[in-house]
């Protein structure tokens, strides 16, 4: 037990002068990479490098060549994105104000159409009493609510069983093909 120690201990020291070695190695590549993208003067390439860096974890320097980018074209759509930008209004802006404004668009647009909110679901106002009880409409089928969310983001019924399926896995289902277990085999 007691030469084990010394040796971890050797491994962990030359591990780490590893690790820094390899860090200095990868801001002079970065360095190298973004002098390159700055000379062509395109955003496309500065955002190549900034996607590079986020990839090594060089958070904070992918940010800053993220916005070089966009002082070259404030519309750059990959710029903006890898800001965390989102567009609303033909306006890139930060991502959490634009879902902000996208929710209250959409709680306008029910409410002009006179449809209720019912655990946090709109519905018409002659489903509200259906929904009250837990029970949602989606055509001519009778949900819960669960079920209702589910076929809204894309899942449809097997056409066999009536298990909720992805979308794109419908064509296998009519083949006469069956989900087996919870790790999206067949």
């Amino acid at each position: 037990m007691k030469r084990a120690f010394p040796i971890a201990l050797a491994v962990l020291v030359t591990a780490t002068s590893a690790l820094a070695q390899s860090a200095r190695e990868l801001n002079l590549e970065l360095r190298e990479r973004e002098t390159v993208a700055k000379k062509e003067n395109d955003p496309d390439k500065l955002c190549d490098v900034a996607e590079w860096a986020s990839e090594k974890g060089l958070a904070a320097d992918a940010k800053r060549i993220f916005k070089n980018a966009l002082r070259l074209d404030p519309d750059h759509e990959r710029a903006n994105i890898g800001l965390g930008n989102a567009r609303w209004d033909g306006k890139w802006i930060p991502k959490r104000k634009a879902d902000e404004l996208r929710k209250k668009a959409e709680i306008a647009e029910f409410k002009a159409k006179g449809y209720v909110e019912i655990d946090d679901v709109w519905v018409p106002p002659d489903e509200v009493e259906d929904a009250k009880r837990g029970v949602f409409h989606h055509g001519n089928d009778l949900v819960t609510k669960q079920e209702l969310l589910a076929l809204r983001d894309g899942k449809v019924r097997h056409p066999d069983t009536g298990l909720l399926i992805d979308g794109d896995k419908l064509d296998v289902a009519e083949q006469k093909y069956y989900p087996i277990g919870n790790e999206g085999r067949w």
